[in-house]
């Protein structure tokens, strides 16, 4: 078993980044020079006798050493010995470290290194949902793609920032059929409305699946009809990720894990290539391809590109009421910067009892949030027999808004061992790879998603003029740190074509929340289904000019209306018009 250990500062670790480590026990304190850095793998699950204490086997997970997957133990900690927390759960991929006194996750990254082409059809940038989407379109199709993803694993933030979920919201069938696999494998299942007490439910005929499937398809949260609430998707989301990464690479997609993307070259409004930069041991690389999808979440790919400039290529925050003359903006209203969506959600589990003079681990040389405004809008709930409580905690951007502004490359993606600590009365359990951001750049495009689209109903009799590529159901949902905009969006809203194609690039389409939308319209059309959606449909685009036998044609040529035919959106509005769109929405209790 491989894998990269990162230094922590303030631990006495001698391995650097870049080491890698073999999984016995014997291998791992030769090279770390600590007996209590343990891996916990099936094959040496005796290292467990070193701790006291009682230890439980949950289940299993799978980990990597370069590409091939090795099979391990998951185990909760269930005993009573002097450590910071009273309750403590192993992590997939993580490295224990345990003194007497504390444990904590050390950072344990899978390597997917692929050996870089002189030259790409297509590059995709960024694995999360717009990256899924892009990938899943362009797999098995014979072409040369790459995906370039900052994190170790892949999924973005419903798999890598503690969200593990997908909310209620249009999404096409190229994903059912994922999702119906995986609920088979019981990594996927179909959840009760945002903790609302109500059980998930199942809307039309057909099997249990479908029924659910269609019932996670629409939610309409300020107009309930009958009050009708759509089912989340449930996602055991180390594992989705795990399957995504299988699927994309035995789809002859490479896959480049640990890489940030730090420098775009583009000529005559075309990108002719990128320069990324491992995270591993900082060495950096060119990729040169024809088509680029920027999704990362972000546009990094425009941020990059010393030639372009914000509120001229790019925008964040709020609008100037002039800019699309939204009127839920005061006459004259000059826009806000750092008026942005807030970062959420953190999760971490914290212990409940601390035995008097128990000592806490000091974490002086970490990232804290002390420049973050905190949201008071805490959640608990139980986690079985283990004396702990679950912590989602939001914080708005006011960390100052600017200071996010200014490293919001750095901020996007967290990574946990750094910024997850938060709480003085305790360690953490769980620490998540990445923030889930609300918001962050948005993208100049030749069509803006605004307030006036959101009053349109999308219907099958106007999807067609419209372009639209994928919709929205989810509502207008605000999050600033002293702003609050009411906007009623008539459900369901689509997203045009158009609002995926950059003004700056030829040969560049945005498949996440960086596509163009204003602030307000991007709070309604912003849910991690959508962005799938979106990262399908552009992947699909790509597909179209590929499979025409020309070298870089402009994504403005491509056929919007077969574009339409090959995603199936005309079928999916059906769907939601036939079940969703009446007086009342007919649905029955599947479970709990």
């Amino acid at each position: 078993m491989k894998g990269n250990i990162k230094k922590l500062e303030n631990y006495p670790v001698s391995v650097t980044a870049g080491t890698y480590v073999t999984g016995t026990d014997i291998t791992i304190d030769e090279v770390l020079h600590n007996p209590f850095l343990i891996r916990i793998l099936e094959q040496n699950r005796n290292t467990l006798k070193r701790l006291i204490g009682k230890w439980e086997h949950n289940s299993t997970f799978y980990a990597a050493s370069k590409s091939v997957a090795v099979k391990g133990d998951y185990w909760i900690y269930t005993g009573r010995v002097r450590v910071a927390i009273d309750g403590f759960v192993v992590m997939p991929n993580s490295i224990i470290y345990y003194d007497g006194r504390y444990m904590r996750p050390i950072d344990f990254k899978q390597v997917h290194d692929a050996q870089i082409k002189p030259k790409y059809d297509v590059c995709i940038i960024g694995g999360g949902a717009g990256g899924i989407g892009a990938a899943y379109a362009l797999r098995n199709q014979g072409y040369r793609v790459c995906l370039v993803e900052r994190l170790d694993t892949l999924g973005g933030t419903h798999c890598n920032a503690g969200v593990g979920l997908l909310i209620a919201t249009p999404l096409g069938d190229w994903y059912k059929e994922l999702a119906m696999d995986m609920n088979a494998d019981g990594i996927l299942n179909f959840y009760k409305y945002a903790n609302s007490g109500n059980p998930y439910t199942g809307v039309g005929s057909g099997t249990h699946f479908e029924r659910a499937w269609r019932s996670a398809l629409f939610s309409d949260e300020k107009n309930r009809i009958n009050g009708f609430k759509g089912n989340h998707l449930w996602l055991s989301d180390t594992r989705v990720g795990d399957r995504y990464l299988k699927d994309i690479s035995e789809g002859g997609i490479d896959v480049l894990t640990n890489y940030e993307l730090i420098e775009t070259r583009a000529a005559d409004s075309k990108v002719d290539e990128i320069i990324i930069r491992s995270l591993l041991d900082g060495a950096t690389k060119t990729i040169c391809a024809d088509y680029f999808i920027d999704c990362s979440g972000n546009g990094v790919l425009f941020l990059n590109d010393n030639n372009l400039k914000l509120d001229v290529d790019y925008y964040i925050g709020t609008d100037p009421r002039d800019r699309f003359n939204e009127t839920t903006y005061p006459s004259g209203y000059a826009g806000d910067h750092d008026g942005i969506n807030t970062l959420e959600p953190i999760y971490y589990t914290v212990g409940r009892n601390y035995w008097p003079g128990e000592e806490v681990a000091p974490y002086p040389k970490y990232k804290r949030y002390s420049d973050l405004l905190n949201k008071d809008n805490f959640t608990y709930h139980s986690i079985g027999d283990i004396n702990v409580a679950q912590k989602s905690q939001s914080y708005s951007t006011s960390m100052s808004a600017k200071a996010f502004r200014e490293k919001s490359l750095e901020w996007n993606y967290a990574d946990g061992l750094d910024r997850a600590i938060a709480l003085s009365q305790g360690s953490t359990r769980r620490i998540q790879k990445m923030l889930g951001i609300r918001e962050a750049y948005r993208i100049k495009c030749d069509r803006m998603l605004t307030t006036a689209d959101l009053a349109t109903q999308a219907t099958s009799q106007n999807i067609t003029d419209t372009h639209a590529i994928a919709l929205s159901t989810w509502y207008v949902d605000i999050h600033t740190p002293t702003q609050s905009y009411t906007v009623n969006n008539i459900v369901a809203n689509g997203i045009p074509y158009e609002c995926m194609i950059p003004a700056c690039y030829k040969n560049v389409l945005i498949g996440c929340r960086a596509y163009g939308a204003s602030h307000l319209a991007q709070a309604s059309a912003r849910l991690a289904k959508t962005m799938m959606e979106l990262g399908h449909s552009a992947g699909m685009a790509i597909l179209q000019l590929l499979e025409r036998n020309t070298v870089r044609e402009d994504v403005r040529k491509v056929d919007v209306s077969a574009l339409q035919n090959s995603i199936g959106i005309a079928d999916l509005m059906a769907e939601i018009e036939e079940y969703f769109y009446g007086s009342t929405v007919n649905y029955e209790v599947l479970g709990t």
